[in-house]
C-alpha cells in the first residue's frame, strides 16, 4: 500500500476526493506534521524534525514507508537530548484534576430571605413552646448556663 487517496480542498472552500493519489511518505510527512503541532515547540524546529524523520525514512530499505514508521521513527529522535531541550517545560498542574460525577437537580429557593425567616421562627418556636412568651424551663437552664460560664471567667482572670 504506497499510496493513500487523500481529500483536496477547492479554492471555494469545499472539499473533494482528490484524483491524484498521494504518496506514502507524503502521508507519512503530513501525518508527522500534524503530530508535532500538538507539541510546544516553534515552527522552525517543528519542520526541521520533520524533514529529519522524512530523511530517515527514506534512508530505510523498507519496501513500504508507512505513517506508523515515520511515527516511530519521530519517537527516536524526540528521545534524543537535543530534541528534549527543544521542547518548554511545562509547569505541573496546581492540583489534582476533579472528578466530577452526576449532580442530581436540587429545587431552587426563590424567595431564600423568606425561608430563612421562617427557619428562624420555627427553630425559637422549638426552643420556647411559643413565639410570644418564654417558658420558666427554657429560661432557668439558660440562665444558669449564663451564671456559670461568668464565674468561669471570673475565676479564670483572677
Amino acid at each position: 500500500m504506497d499510496q493513500h487517496n487523500v481529500q483536496s480542498r477547492r479554492p471555494d472552500g469545499g472539499c473533494e476526493a482528490a484524483s491524484h493519489p498521494v504518496p506514502a511518505t507524503e502521508a507519512a510527512g503530513r501525518r508527522v506534521l500534524a503530530y508535532l503541532r500538538l507539541l510546544p515547540m516553534a515552527e522552525e524546529r517543528r519542520l526541521e524534525l520533520t524533514l529529519e524523520v522524512l530523511r530517515g525514512l527514506a534512508a530505510n530499505p523498507a519496501d513500504e514507508q508507512t505513517p506508523a514508521q515515520a511515527m516511530s521513527l519521530l519517537r527516536e529522535r524526540l528521545r534524543k537530548p537535543e530534541a528534549r531541550d527543544a521542547l518548554p517545560t511545562v509547569p505541573a498542574p496546581v492540583c489534582l484534576p476533579l472528578m466530577r460525577g452526576h449532580m442530581v437537580p436540587e429545587e431552587m429557593d426563590r424567595r431564600p430571605w423568606l425561608s430563612q425567616a421562617t427557619r428562624l421562627a420555627q427553630g425559637y418556636n422549638r426552643l420556647t413552646g411559643r413565639l410570644s412568651v418564654l417558658k420558666p424551663r427554657v429560661i432557668w437552664p439558660m440562665l444558669f448556663a449564663v451564671l456559670v460560664l461568668i464565674h468561669l471567667l471570673a475565676r479564670k482572670l483572677s
